[in-house]
């Protein structure tokens, strides 16, 4: 038999201390020269940065830099006293710099491609995993694409993988694949009961109207079927299957067979395609007839993800024997990539729309090239023809029948002379505290060199808010680690508009008189008389524009939050939702939406902004730390004699404690195998990382039959939580 409980931990209020950038005091200066290299002019003063750094902590400071056709894919590296340190490529640097004004060719900054040896037929071999990219190329100053289509021919037979896939575009979504479903059987390694556990004690459940829902995740795969356990106690009764989306949706359904045995798992088949693996809910319910029929489940599941009710859930408790199972892809044959596919866009509106989105504007007069490629799922040979690309230019309507081959070639980066920040580039300075001459290159040509010093300084982390209204007196609040045994002994804040303060501690409160973009530079002095700085870009805006902004931005940050969410185990889901609030701040976001349409003036939008500059939405949250299946022994000393007396009942002799921790001890190890999984997950924020949640999940293997009551015994810490009612004693839970 097997037990599992999941343990969730976390302090919403201290957070990890990582590797945090310093920036420095920038000052404005006018260009006079510069240094010209290959595709990048760096200006003069071309560069600065912090010249004190703490161990590993990255360089921060900008370079004076302007672009010509500079590749995207070009490479910044760092050297300390000529040993290579870390290197980012040009496009993730300026993606880290929003701020940065710069134009592309082609003008979305993504790859652009040269297509060669056009032909009305391509005829090509993929081996699993393996992809391939045609495209297909237009010419001219074009008006309107009226429509598009082809056919693709392959010799891949039935497979429980989905044989081929085909991506307008190259954007990473899948628009094609072969939906057909071979007759027969489907693919038992595909076939998944959710979180219900055969191994496990079972009761029964009546079954009824209402449905028994379990929360799943489908194959990919062209249809399913649908089932569960059922067993006829009396009477007949109609029973059908029902699939649901992840947000409640009815998708598909079936009617079962009638029950001609006493008990057993039956299932039916619905013809609903998924294209990627995802979650969905599949239930089972009574439509009609009389008598009772039963479903069984876990009676004590470790782990739930099963319901009574429709979904979408507001728990799920139980872990019923439901099941899917993705039915196996039919052999390719002939696909026809029609001009109008079944609920989208037209092919012609589709690539329309990328052409002005990739070049700006329907002038193809130096040709556009639209890729398309092709994913493999197993080995086969692939033959796609009867192209009809049909579009109307300023000369007429012409139609096109060929496809090409594409070179992919990085996009082209062009712009004037900008301060290009590196804070975010990860360039971490050695661990040893030292001297060291810091470059960096662009492409092995240097951009500049400087001395800088490792040192045990105290380290500016984060500074909130970074936005604000003006004629608001905002609090902002600085966060700094410093080094042990050396607090912080002053802080000294320059707002950046003439205005100066001197703070014991690491808040300050200021009023910005006017709208604008203003450098706050934060200066930090420790006990030692050690300090550092960093400069903070602070937005100031009208109150109107600042709340819409910032509202705008906290309903995007929300949404891909619970998309994150939505990938984790249900237990995880549980744990990130909890301590991230997510229901709450969804309702208080809906509040301040109606009380911004609401509002009509200046002084009911400073109301707002106060309240508003409270609430602090991660931008992302995903797993930094991970383990798996590690046995776990308690140290002799932490067994609580006490409260295992308390709990367990019985005596000991105080005199020989360790005895009895010793027979603790041997008692787990010679019945239970105890293993555990962790999971830590954090969260980011304006580039800040921070430790957010612990999730231990314990797994309990019985190694002979034990017929007496044995715990599982721990401390309750601060923000404990777990995924089953526990009890609590004397400072522990079990």
């Amino acid at each position: 038999r097997k037990k599992m409980v999941e343990i969730m931990g976390f302090d919403s209020k201290k957070y990890v201390k990582g590797l945090i950038m310093l920036t420095l005091i920038v000052f404005f200066i006018v260009i006079f020269t510069s240094v010209i290299f290959a595709n990048f002019q760096a200006g003069s003063p071309n560069h600065s940065i912090e010249k004190i750094y703490g161990p590993l902590f990255n360089i921060s400071g900008w370079i004076n830099i302007s672009f010509d056709e500079e590749p995207i894919d070009s490479l910044f590296s760092a050297f300390f006293d000529g040993s290579p340190g870390n290197s980012v490529s040009l496009w993730e640097l300026l993606d880290k710099n929003p701020a940065y004004v710069r134009s592309c060719t082609p003008s979305d900054c993504g790859e652009d491609y040269s297509a060669t040896n056009g032909a009305s037929s391509k005829i090509f071999t993929l081996n699993s995993g393996e992809s391939k990219i045609l495209g297909l190329k237009l010419t001219g100053n074009l008006i309107r694409i009226n429509s598009a289509s082809f056919k693709l021919q392959s010799d891949a037979s039935i497979a429980c993988v989905n044989q081929i896939e085909i991506d307008l575009f190259d954007d990473g979504d899948i628009d094609f694949i072969n939906n057909k479903i071979a007759a027969g059987s489907g693919c038992s390694n595909l076939k998944t009961y959710g979180c219900y556990n055969a191994l496990e004690n079972k009761e029964e459940y009546i079954m009824t109207s209402v449905p028994y829902c379990q929360k799943m995740n489908l194959s990919e795969s062209p249809g399913f079927y649908l089932g569960a356990w059922v067993k006829n106690v009396t009477g007949s009764l109609n029973l059908k299957m029902f699939l649901y989306d992840n947000y409640g949706v009815p998708v598909a359904n079936c009617a079962l067979p009638e029950i001609t045995a006493s008990e057993g798992e039956v299932s039916c088949s619905v013809d609903y395609p998924v294209s990627e693996s995802r979650e969905y809910y599949v239930c089972i319910s009574s439509i009609e007839g009389t008598g009772e029929y039963r479903i069984r489940g876990n009676s004590n599941p470790s782990e739930g993800c099963g319901f009574y009710g429709y979904p979408p859930p507001s728990n799920t408790p139980a872990a019923y024997e439901i099941f899917a199972e993705g039915r196996k892809f039919d052999s390719v044959g002939t696909i026809e990539i029609l001009n109008a596919p079944p609920n989208r866009d037209t092919l012609g509106v589709l690539i329309q729309d990328y052409i002005l989105d990739k070049y700006g504007g329907l002038d193809c007069s130096t040709e556009c090239v639209v890729p398309i490629r092709f994913i493999s799922g197993i080995n086969q040979q692939i033959t796609i023809n009867n192209l009809a690309l049909n579009y109307e230019k300023t000369t007429g309507i012409v139609t096109d029948n060929n496809f090409y081959n594409l070179t992919e070639i990085p996009a082209k980066v062009n712009s004037n002379y900008q301060r290009l920040f590196i804070d975010k580039a990860g360039f971490s300075v050695p661990s040893d505290l030292d001297s060291y001459d810091f470059s960096l290159e662009l492409n092995n040509q240097e951009i500049f060199s400087e001395d800088i010093e490792v040192k045990d300084v105290p380290i500016i982390k984060s500074l909130i808010p970074k936005a604000t209204a003006a004629a608001f007196p905002t609090e902002f609040t600085v966060e700094v680690v410093f080094p042990a045994n050396a607090n912080v002994t002053s802080y000294d804040w320059d707002f950046g508009d003439n205005s100066t303060i001197t703070t014991p501690m690491n808040k300050a409160i200021h009023i910005y008189s006017a709208i604008g973009t203003y450098n706050l530079q934060i200066t930090v002095t420790d006990a030692r008389g050690l300090s550092s700085s960093r400069i903070f870009e602070i937005n100031v805006s009208s109150p109107k524009n600042l709340i819409r902004a910032t509202l705008n931005k906290m309903n995007t940050d929300l949404q891909n939050l619970k998309t994150d969410i939505q990938n984790q185990a249900l237990f995880h889901q549980t744990s990130l939702n909890s301590v991230l609030r997510i229901e709450n701040i969804s309702s208080e976001l809906e509040i301040f939406e109606e009380q911004f349409s609401a509002a009509t003036n200046d002084s009911e939008y400073m109301i707002l902004v106060g309240d508003l500059l409270e609430i602090r939405i991660p931008e992302n949250v995903f797993k930094t730390k991970q383990a798996s299946s590690f046995l776990f022994f308690p140290e002799r000393s932490f067994i609580d004699m006490d409260i295992v007396q308390s709990i367990g009942g019985g005596d000991y002799e105080t005199r020989r404690i360790e005895n009895y921790r010793n027979a603790v001890l041997a008692w787990q190890q010679e019945n239970v195998d105890l293993t555990m999984d962790f999971n830590e997950f954090s969260e980011e924020y304006d580039s800040d990382i921070n430790s957010l949640v612990n999730i231990f999940e314990i797994r309990i293997n019985e190694k002979t039959d034990i017929v007496h009551d044995y715990y599982l015994i721990i401390p309750k810490l601060q923000n404990i939580g777990f995924d089953r009612s526990v009890e609590e004693k004397d400072g522990f839970v079990y």
